[in-house]
């Protein structure tokens, strides 16, 4: 666990790379996505690049529709990394919110990949999403291998995730940026509950699944 949670601090830290303003508006330069704004800009593939449009779409959407999606609980969009699809240099993005949750993603003008750290649950509609098996790190262009973490199923709190094109991102990305405040109680106190029957557990080993299965029912009864 203390090795889980080096791993994600480190990833907090992750720092932007080196980008040059000196072209960008002064009005341009202290917003939440200005670094991606000016990296976008000097990285421009030339007019002759085939995929030119795609690499502004991609841009825009995580600029602008991300960004408003999210609005004011978003810190700061920055590009941390980079990857080549398409002859074209394409950003890896960390988008850092203002309760300390951070997304890690790249597209490859195939699909979206994305890591989720956060300090509470993350509900999101399990149908949307591509399986529940990891995902291998060479499939995650651009990132760092220890960047890529186990499935949504495993964890809801730390997670990586496929997204197989933008509208299935945005549709994925919907549930984090309104959730229901109700369910999310629900799902912190069931949290909670699994790490105290995970603690009860590990501490004085049952002898049987029925043993396991009391122990469950005490916890979730209040009885201890």
């Amino acid at each position: 666990m203390m090795q889980e949670n080096r791993r994600t601090a480190s990833m907090r830290a992750i720092d932007p790379v080196d980008v040059d303003f000196s072209d960008i508006p002064e009005y341009n330069q202290n917003r939440p996505w200005s670094h991606l704004h000016a990296w976008a800009l000097n990285n421009e593939p030339p007019d002759a690049m085939t995929y030119k449009k795609g690499y502004w779409i991609q841009i825009q959407l995580i600029r602008d529709e991300l960004f408003g999606m999210f609005h004011d609980r978003v810190k700061e969009i920055s590009v941390v990394s980079t990857h080549t699809s398409k002859s074209i240099i394409l950003p890896v993005y960390k988008v850092s919110l203002a309760d300390g949750t951070i997304m890690i993603m790249r597209c490859n003008f195939h699909d979206w990949k994305v890591t989720v750290i956060s300090s509470t649950p993350v509900l999101l509609n399990t149908a949307c999403l591509s399986a529940n098996e990891g995902i291998n790190p060479i499939y995650c262009e651009g990132f760092d291998p220890s960047w890529v973490l186990g499935p949504y199923a495993q964890s809801s709190k730390e997670f990586t995730f496929e997204a197989s094109n933008d509208r299935r991102l945005m549709h994925i990305l919907q549930d984090m940026a309104t959730p229901n405040p109700l369910i999310s109680s629900l799902a912190s106190a069931l949290e909670r509950t699994s790490d105290r029957l995970r603690s009860v557990l590990e501490s004085k080993p049952v002898r049987d699944a029925d043993e396991a299965l009391e122990e469950a029912r005490h916890l979730l009864n209040g009885v201890r």
